[in-house]
């Protein structure tokens, strides 16, 4: 008899809301996007911007988000693009590194290559006072996966289980997840000796009708079947 035994691998992503810092009057940007309007207020209130988007994407990734303006005359979009040489955030073109609008309510949009990134929204109250909020994301290459597993084993058999990477993907984002017969399995260690904490595993599997499924989310989804033979 033969079954099948799966293993996925997932990305995960994370948002944390912006911390303000105000800045009176900072150079301009290169492209920068002005968008009018949002909010008014008095004409001593500080100009306030929150937002949150993802710690990690890949260059096929849409973000999406939203703002909440409170005494918002106009916003600024900075990119900032971290750079090794000066070992700093530099600015660069909107336009030429984002797919996609960002806008006083948000916005809708891709990076288009990887590195690390700084978000900035340049606010501006009724007076003209600058004060910017920011958030930083790293952006990584999409990734394919090759698995590499034996056709077939039996259950008191020692196997190799791999997945190679042609790019890193995201840090922590990539994980192992084990099904039997089609669910997921709380308890890896009743089905499996040795562990799978890396993408060079020795295993042996315990019980037959299994096989093994390597899922990698970006940007394809890739599927690899181990028979199980009981001896």
């Amino acid at each position: 008899m033969f079954k099948i035994f799966c293993i996925a691998w997932d990305i995960k992503t994370s948002g944390i809301s912006a911390t303000p810092e105000p800045t009176q009057n900072p150079s301009p940007s290169p492209t920068p996007r002005v968008i009018r309007g949002g909010g008014g207020g008095s004409s001593n209130r500080k100009a306030e911007v929150e937002f949150s988007i993802p710690d990690t994407a890949h260059t096929d990734t849409v973000i999406e988000f939203t703002t909440e303006n409170k005494y918002v005359k106009s916003i600024e979009w900075i990119l900032k693009r971290y750079s090794d040489e000066a070992q700093e955030y530099e600015p660069v073109s909107v336009d030429e590194y984002i797919d996609g609008t960002l806008t006083d309510k948000g916005g809708s949009f891709r990076i288009k290559t990887a590195g690390k990134y700084r978000i900035c929204a340049s606010a501006s109250n009724s007076r003209g006072i600058k004060y910017e909020y920011s958030k930083d994301i790293t952006v990584y290459d999409t990734t394919n996966v090759n698995i590499q597993i034996p056709e077939y084993t039996h259950t008191d058999t020692q196997i190799n289980i791999s997945a190679n990477t042609d790019k890193e993907p995201a840090d922590g984002a990539a994980k192992w997840n084990v099904l039997f017969e089609g669910k997921p399995i709380e308890n890896i260690a009743e089905h499996i000796d040795g562990s799978l904490d890396g993408n060079d595993n020795t295993v042996i599997l315990k019980k037959k009708a299994a096989a093994i499924h390597l899922n990698m989310k970006l940007p394809t989804q890739q599927t690899a079947v181990l028979r199980i033979v009981k001896r």
